[in-house]
């Protein structure tokens, strides 16, 4: 069903959960944030929790979010820069699971699009396709990401938790969805901004420095670092 349809057929609400790690904003995130452009049929609320570990912060936004009825949970970190139809473009794909493509903040600003590794029992990064719109992944970060709040009805708390084998709460809950096959989507031609301290790491950034070479580079480096108190992977 496309967001016209749903649009006339129920009136939509929103979660906003914004995670920060300070009272203070970017200038540029609150730029993006009263540009975005919301459904004219909609009730939008913001839940922006502040100085909480990241699990725990998107946990009780989803909280937040049953207790409010929710249809959709629209999480944005603060470090982004986003264009203004990022959530409009997002919820006309109608999926579960659908996020922006962002771009980690250091170099070589690889994406945030990952692949399981079952030898390893790991995430590794992996590149796109460019512009090739709606691409499926193992996983992905939280940066701008959509998703359906049914979603969390079928897993188990808490949602999102630290696990050894992963280096993020955000990759854990990708985890717990490739269990269940609830299939996760990333908009390539939606590619959003990471503040950083002195630029924003953007696509340019990555494409200067794709190739097959440094990516599994990276890879190898992150997989040692994983296990560097362990003989292998369990």
């Amino acid at each position: 069903m496309r967001l016209e349809s749903l649009e006339k057929s129920k009136k939509l609400k929103i979660t906003v959960g914004i995670l920060t790690a300070t009272a203070y904003f970017h200038r540029r995130f609150v730029e993006s944030l009263l540009r975005l452009e919301y459904p004219p049929n909609s009730e939008v609320r913001f839940d922006i929790m502040e100085g909480f570990q990241i699990p725990f912060a998107r946990n009780r936004v989803v909280e937040d979010a049953f207790k409010d009825n929710s249809d959709y949970i629209f999480f944005l970190d603060s470090d982004m820069v986003f264009p203004p139809d990022s959530l409009m473009r997002l919820l006309n794909h109608n999926k579960s699971v659908v996020n922006a493509l962002a771009f980690r903040r250091q170099h070589p600003h690889f994406p945030a699009v990952f692949k399981w590794n079952k030898e390893n029992f790991c995430y590794e990064t992996i590149h796109y396709q460019l512009n090739s719109g709606l691409t499926a992944a193992d996983a992905t970060g939280m940066a701008c990401i959509l998703i359906k709040t049914e979603v969390f009805k079928k897993l188990k708390k808490p949602y999102y938790f630290y696990d050894k084998n992963l280096f993020s709460s955000d990759l854990s809950f990708c985890r717990s969805l490739n269990k269940i096959d609830v299939p996760i989507y990333i908009d390539t031609n939606l590619k959003i901004g990471h503040l950083g301290d002195n630029k924003i790491a953007t696509e340019e950034d990555y494409i200067r420095n794709k190739n097959p070479e440094a990516i599994k580079k990276y890879n190898r480096l992150f997989l040692k670092e994983l296990y560097k108190n362990d003989e292998s992977p369990d």
